[in-house]
Order: structure tokens, then C-alpha cells, then sequence
């Protein structure tokens, strides 16, 4: 359960990634590199061989990695993973993604390191601190999430069900597995009105055996608004029905709050 000190540094942590160079807010792009192509703004040539991205800087251009120099050709992506590092050019940071078995560049102006001025939150409440129960359910599940960019829905694998009682309600909810935990994606009766649309995400934390029934916490303190509620480029997953409550969420984070002169990233270059 949140406490009113752990709360305000998780909150303080948040911002500062919020406004950091390759936050959320800074996603200007997603490129659909071809091989052999180079991409506007990016000083490189894209390669592919092996399942593996490659980029081939151009001479005299240094990038950052892991906070490690590099010169010559990059590995920008390694097969088998969902998602390259980050890799910090002068003025862009830029991310080899995968999305349904094609490879994207993820493009971060650090222009737009200070476009969130602060992200509007209910007041802690430990109240909202829920007890719940996991229960797996067998190998192989999936529940189908639609997704704001995709015309069709996705099958997600789903380790099991999460229920608690929602102001004297008991819901049963089936979160997937991410790596910040148990994801949560729903809307409630604040959405679009006292919190921004089109959902808010939460994590919870698994329990070590994910094949065994455990207790978890389901904290909505610590409910966040997704990567679309900064830039257009995020494709978020939208909560399925049963993750649409019929009550009053008043707590977690509620509506950005930009900077003079700035407002969600939409795409600046050309694809």
C-alpha cells in the first residue's frame, strides 16, 4: 500500500521520466525503415541480416548507448527481442521497435524534454489500496485487446485473473503480463470527464509463482496515464469490457498539464 512518502517519490520519479529527452511526451516518429534506406533526420544507413537491425552511422557521427560512445555501425535491434536500446544522437534519441513482425524507429525530439509541465493526480487515499486475488489460469490463455492504431483486435497471453470488490462489487479483471508487473488497462466513470480518455493503465505486482493462487494489492494510487496520453505515435491497448467500471476511480493520476506552447507530440517527419 502507498504511503503518503513512497506515493510522492513514485510521483516525483514519474515526472521526471515524463520530461526527460526520450520520454513519452518527446515521440515525435515512427519510421518503417526498408534495407538499405536512410531516414530523414537520422544519419545513417538501416540495415537487416539475421533477424538482426543494424545502423551504419554516417563518418564523423557519434551516438550514445547505455551511456557508452559508439561510432561505425550500431546493433540497433537483436532478433528475438521486442525492443532495441535507445540510442541518443545530438538533438534525437531513436528505438528500433517490433509491432507485428515489422521493425519500426521510434523518433524522440529532445526539444520536447520540458513539454510536461506536471501531471494532475487525486489526493493519496488508502482507501484505494485493494486486496486481490490472482488466480492462474491454464498455459496459453489470451483475451483480445483492441489497440487505438490496429483495425484488429490482438490476442494477449493473460496468466491468470485478478478480482477485488469495486465499491461493493466484486470484478474479475484479466491483466497481461508486462514488465512493470501485472498491466491493468481500464476506464471508469471519471474517464473522459475528470481523467484523460481513453483509459488509464496500473500495475500489479505478480506473485512469485504465477501457476499458484496468491493475494496481491491492487493500489489505484498508483494508476497512470498511457504513452498516448503524451504523443500520438503510442498505439495503446483500450480496456476490454470487463476493465470498464461502472464507478467512480478517484484516484491515480488524472490530466497532463503541458507547458506554454506545447501540447501531445504528433508526428513531425515524414514516414
Amino acid at each position: 500500500m502507498s504511503t503518503g512518502e513512497d506515493w510522492s517519490r513514485w510521483r516525483s520519479k514519474r515526472l521526471g521520466w515524463l520530461r526527460s529527452v526520450a520520454g513519452p511526451a518527446s515521440l515525435v516518429a515512427t519510421l518503417w525503415p526498408e534495407q538499405g534506406d536512410r531516414l530523414p533526420g537520422i544519419p545513417g544507413v538501416w540495415t537487416f541480416e539475421d533477424g538482426h537491425t543494424f545502423l551504419a552511422l554516417d563518418p564523423g557521427v557519434e551516438a550514445v548507448v547505455q551511456r557508452i560512445p559508439h561510432s561505425g555501425t550500431l546493433v540497433a535491434h537483436t532478433a528475438g527481442r521486442p525492443d532495441g536500446p535507445k540510442i541518443r544522437l545530438d538533438d534525437r534519441t531513436i528505438q528500433v521497435i517490433v509491432r507485428l513482425g515489422r521493425r519500426g524507429v521510434r523518433v524522440f525530439d529532445h526539444a520536447r524534454a520540458d513539454a510536461v509541465e506536471t501531471v494532475d493526480a487525486f489526493d493519496l487515499s488508502p482507501s484505494w489500496a485493494l486486496e486481490g486475488a490472482f488466480t492462474p489460469l491454464p498455459e496459453a490463455s489470451t483475451v483480445p485487446f483492441s489497440f487505438e492504431l490496429d483495425p484488429e483486435p490482438r490476442d494477449l497471453p493473460i496468466p491468470g485473473t485478478v478480482s477485488f470488490d469495486l465499491s461493493g462489487t466484486r470484478v474479475e479483471t484479466t491483466p497481461f503480463l508486462d514488465v512493470g508487473g501485472l498491466q491493468l488497462v481500464f476506464a471508469d466513470k471519471t474517464t473522459g470527464s475528470e481523467t484523460r480518455p481513453p483509459c488509464r493503465f496500473l500495475y500489479i505486482t505478480p506473485p512469485e509463482n504465477l501457476r499458484g493462487a496468491a493475494t496481491v494489492t491492487v493500489d489505484f494510487n498508483r494508476a497512470f496515464l498511457p504513452p498516448c496520453s503524451f504523443s500520438n505515435e503510442y498505439n495503446c491497448p483500450l480496456p476490454p469490457p470487463a476493465h470498464r467500471f461502472p464507478v467512480r476511480v478517484d484516484a491515480g493520476e488524472s490530466w497532463v498539464r503541458w507547458s506554454p506552447g506545447f501540447g501531445p507530440a504528433v508526428a513531425s517527419l515524414e514516414d
